[in-house]
């Protein structure tokens, strides 16, 4: 009988590892992305191995600055798959499987490291524009990789593009900024496009945001042995920075950056 009991008592215990297992599984492991709920894709864009909360502080010394911004910064990975899934999910509606150009897209491996750097308010587009240059991607141990182009892009409350004001006097998207190389920047990161001339801002108050979309060449392979990558860049004065546990970006067997 206590032979018996002992079995039994074995079984719910594995029986209730498994459930907790499977319980602690993310809706990525377990499910295929078009059945994905809107509540996982918030997750996936905002709190999860490929986005998250960056860090801020001055990058300037003093006391006299006061706290650092209240600004809620994600920093996401776009160039990796189960980010690229979450944003296909959304535009087709659950349920709806992608026709075979999307998946052909999909299945394609990015040219180049893509970040995106997010939740800022409109007001600062400009000043996104001019981060852009002091963005950086450095896995542990090796030398950052500079960025070679980016876009601002403006979005509503929802988080739908929105048309970017056309600059002055240039036929070029005003998004668009020219990555120049280090020798080129001159002194503070200046002289290069898409810091100035812009047209008017407008609707800052109508819960509307600023993202910074940076690429970065694959010069320098990023693989699971690095252990970290860092994103960083300087907004308005502040360091934002981000680092990424690349033992927890496995996805289907293989690293998504």
């Amino acid at each position: 009988m206590k032979k018996m009991l002992r079995t039994v008592k074995a079984v719910v215990i594995l029986w209730a590892v498994a459930v907790a297992l499977a319980s602690a599984a993310e809706v990525w492991e377990t499910k295929p992305f078009p059945e994905w709920s809107d509540k996982d894709i918030e997750k996936l864009l905002n709190d999860s191995p490929w986005a998250g909360k960056a860090s801020l502080t001055h990058a300037v010394g003093g006391g006299e600055r006061g706290p650092v911004p209240e600004w809620k910064v994600i920093v996401a990975v776009r160039s990796a798959l189960p980010i690229r899934q979450a944003f296909v999910r959304r535009s087709l509606g659950p349920g709806v499987a992608p026709p075979p150009d999307v998946e052909k897209v999909l299945a394609s491996v990015p040219a180049n490291y893509v970040i995106a750097i997010g939740g800022f308010s409109r007001m600062q587009q400009m000043a996104l524009g001019k981060s852009g240059q002091a963005t950086t991607l450095r896995p542990k141990g090796k030398e950052p990789i500079a960025a070679s182009a980016g876009s601002v892009l403006l979005l509503d409350k929802d988080g739908n593009p929105l048309p970017t004001p056309a600059p002055r006097g240039r036929q070029a998207s005003a998004g668009d900024f020219q990555i120049l190389p280090v020798a080129l920047r001159g002194g503070g990161g200046g002289g290069f496009g898409g810091g100035g001339g812009f047209g008017g801002f407008g609707g800052a108050n109508d819960g509307s945001t600023a993202m910074l979309v940076v690429e970065f060449p694959k010069t320098t392979a990023i693989t699971a042995a690095d252990g970290e990558v860092e994103v960083a860049t300087v907004v308005d004065r502040n360091n934002v920075k981000k680092t990424f546990k690349l033992k927890d970006m496995m996805f289907q067997g293989a690293l998504a950056f």
